[in-house]
């Protein structure tokens, strides 16, 4: 008894007061949601790099099951069709909700180097915050 107690404390813990012993898994993707095919597509997150290379006109590409410490800041870079790098800053960790937990994080890339953070529920998906985006330092 003492055993299933003991377990349950720690789960809720983890989950409810984030006490670091257990990270929910949660993905991230880049959506490109311009008109042309973009190249060289990254988001930094932290210390952890994850590269996801040519990404289609209105295509998505997911990398899954992370469990690195959401940063308040990710940077998102993206060749465009000219060749030209872009960088931008999107604020990450202020804009989910304290209800986050095994959800996708999608950066939107739209015409204008504008980059929106959209959040993916299971079931549903919804839009957490509009805003553009910061050319990264």
């Amino acid at each position: 008894m003492r055993a299933r107690l003991f377990l349950l404390i720690l789960v809720l813990c983890s989950r409810t007061l984030g006490c670091g012993m257990f990270r929910p898994e949660y993905a991230i993707a880049i959506r490109n949601s311009t008109s042309e095919e973009i190249d060289d597509a990254a988001i930094q997150l932290g210390q952890y790099r994850s590269t996801f290379g040519v990404v289609g006109i209105h295509a998505t590409a997911t990398h899954s099951s992370l469990q690195e410490p959401i940063p308040e800041t990710a940077v998102v870079e993206w060749r465009s069709g000219d060749g030209q790098l872009h960088r931008q800053e999107v604020h990450v960790r202020s804009s989910l909700p304290a209800s986050f937990v095994d959800d996708d994080i999608i950066f939107d890339i739209q015409p204008g180097e504008i980059v929106t953070l959209r959040l993916k529920t299971r079931p549903g998906k919804g839009v957490i915050k509009q805003e553009r985006s910061q050319p990264a330092r």
